[in-house]
């Protein structure tokens, strides 16, 4: 499960990860993934819009409610799902 006591070390099997980018590789967003349906499907949060702690935070929730998705479907994932 997604906890803001993880942030902001970002070794977590969440599923929500730092999004780098540019050439000093400074993460710009958030994103949170799980698999559905045999794709990967992605969500981001961009930091400079939201903030580090409220990107993370949205990305957390966007997995969360994804793989509640896939659960109301009868998939039965756990919060590890597509880790």
């Amino acid at each position: 499960m997604c906890s803001s006591d993880l942030f902001p070390s970002h070794d977590t099997p969440s599923g929500v990860y730092p999004s780098y980018s540019g050439k000093n590789k400074e993460y710009k967003a958030y994103r949170a993934k799980w698999v559905e349906g045999g794709k990967h499907k992605t969500k981001s949060f961009s930091v400079d819009r939201y903030g580090e702690e409220e990107a993370f935070r949205l990305a957390c929730v966007a997995r969360e409610n994804g793989i509640q998705q896939l659960n109301e479907r009868g998939a039965g994932y756990t919060d590890r799902h597509g880790d």
